[in-house]
């Protein structure tokens, strides 16, 4: 009997993936940007919009971040 597959589930109703929440995919590529963000990296795009803790979950935080390197950014966003 072949093995089922889980499928992995989304906590949003009617989910269209605009989280990320169903993909491996960096939140910060599937993130829509403006004109103006189109040339800024995604670790640049979180910074900008406030949205470093999404990161953290990231599965390629690794790849992006040095942990004291994340840690300082928290705390530069926290005192704006």
């Amino acid at each position: 009997m072949a093995k089922k597959t889980e499928k992995k589930r989304s906590i949003c109703n009617n989910c269209h993936n605009q989280h990320g929440c169903l993909t491996a995919e960096p939140f910060c590529l599937l993130i829509e940007r403006k004109k103006p963000e189109l040339s800024l990296s995604g670790k640049d795009l979180m910074k900008k919009r406030g949205r470093l803790r999404e990161c953290k979950k990231c599965a390629h935080f690794d790849l992006c971040w040095a942990e004291e390197t994340y840690k300082l950014a928290l705390r530069r966003l926290k005192s704006k």
